[in-house]
Formats: structure tokens, C-alpha cells, sequence
């Protein structure tokens, strides 16, 4: 358990941000002009846009609402999950963060391919919500929220057939299995000046960290879950 936000790089952290910055204005500029030349789809030129504007917005609006550094908490669990070391061939890395019910929480994920599908071997999951009483229940939360965060992309969807529902039960509407199940492992980071939740808010970095890593595999864009229905899985 990490006791509070402590990294002794944190100057560094911030100037690599400001470089950031300042690099994606360079690439938005040759977004547009590479729309403008017909290039680059107009759509998929506003949605790189888009989501360009909240990433860097949106984590200094959080930070600004709620004086908690997101950049030094996600780069905690970053760190954890040793993110920019060297990785058996196949394998792939995808970060996620996410603020919500309360508290933070952020997720990196290892994937690799085994047969043609997705296999997730390692997720590393961390939280901070205030006032940690008990870290392992914590930590079985966590675990928890990653087979709830799998399932949903792995094989979550609600089909309807003559106007009812048709998963009626576990052997149409599956849930993760042991043998899929990744190895789990959680990062706490309290902070101590509130009570959030726990349960909840790492289920929703389950999925997004997923996919990013399968992006970063593939090379190609997921649009639509579960990956199920992609044959990814």
C-alpha cells in the first residue's frame, strides 16, 4: 500500500506533460491539414480532436475540482505494473483512469493473442478512496471488479427475441471463468481526506485498459463490445 501520492519525480512528470501538450498541438495541426488535403476523414478528424481536448482538459479539470493529483496517482499504478519495461514478444500494454463513485482508480492490462483471441494475463488495478480501513477487502473488491469488467467485454449484451429478454440464464448469458481469469493484482493508495467507494469504480478501468492494449496489438480500432461479437475472444 503506497501511503500517500509521493514520487520524487514529480517535476519531471509535470514537464513531460507540458511536453505532451505541446506535441499534441503539433499533431492536431497536421490532423487538420491532412482533412483539409482529404486525407484523413473529416469524422475521424473530429473525434481524434475530441478526444485529444478531454484528455488534457479533463485531468486538469478533476485535479482543479478535487486537489488530488490523477496525473501521480495513475502514474503509481503505472509504475506498478512496470509500464514502459520490456515485454515478452506478443504481449501488449493498455493504461486506463477513471474517476468516479467517489474515488479514483486506474487499471494497466497485459494482453497477448493465444489462438487467434484475446487472453488477458496480468491486470494491475489501483484505487484511492480516502480513508482505506481494510486492504484486503480492497484488494478482493478489486478482484472482484475485474471479473465483472471482463465479462462485460468479453460477453456482455442484451438481446431481445419476440419482445423478451433471451439470456435467461448462465449458459446464454456466460461470465468469466477461472481458466480466463488474469493474474490480479492491486495497488492502494489512500490519501485519507475522504470516504469513496471501492467495489464500483474499478470495474469501469477494467474494459477501457483492455481494449487499449488490444488497440495497441492490433493496430486497429475497437468500436463496439463484446468482443465477442469481434471473434476476439
Amino acid at each position: 500500500m503506497i501511503s500517500r501520492y509521493t514520487n520524487p519525480e514529480m517535476g519531471r512528470i509535470w514537464s513531460d506533460q507540458r511536453k505532451y501538450e505541446t506535441w499534441l498541438q503539433v499533431e492536431l495541426a497536421a490532423v487538420d491539414a491532412m482533412a483539409r488535403a482529404g486525407i484523413v476523414p473529416q469524422e475521424a478528424a473530429r473525434e481524434i480532436r475530441s478526444r485529444a481536448a478531454f484528455t488534457s482538459e479533463r485531468i486538469e479539470e478533476i485535479e482543479q475540482v478535487t486537489q488530488h493529483d490523477v496525473i501521480a496517482f495513475t502514474t503509481a499504478v503505472a509504475e506498478k505494473a512496470g509500464w514502459g519495461t520490456p515485454l515478452p514478444a506478443g504481449v501488449h500494454r493498455g493504461i486506463a483512469q477513471f474517476m468516479g463513485y467517489g474515488s479514483y482508480s486506474a487499471a494497466v492490462a497485459e494482453v497477448t493473442m493465444v489462438d487467434n483471441r484475446v487472453k488477458v494475463l496480468r491486470m494491475v488495478l489501483g484505487v484511492n478512496c480516502g480513508h482505506a480501513v481494510n486492504p484486503d477487502q480492497i484488494a478482493a473488491q478489486v478482484q472482484g471488479s475485474v471479473a465483472y469488467g471482463l465479462t462485460a467485454a468479453f460477453y456482455g449484451d442484451c438481446t431481445v427475441e419476440n419482445g423478451r429478454m433471451n439470456r435467461l440464464n448462465f449458459d446464454t448469458n456466460p461470465i468469466m471463468r477461472l481458466a480466463e481469469m488474469p493474474r490480479v493484482e492491486t495497488v492502494v493508495v489512500p490519501t485519507y481526506d475522504f470516504w469513496g467507494g471501492v467495489g464500483e469504480p474499478t470495474i469501469c478501468v477494467v474494459t477501457p485498459s483492455v481494449v487499449n492494449a488490444i488497440v495497441a496489438m492490433t493496430g486497429k480500432p475497437i468500436r463496439s463490445l463484446p468482443l465477442r461479437d469481434l471473434k476476439l475472444v
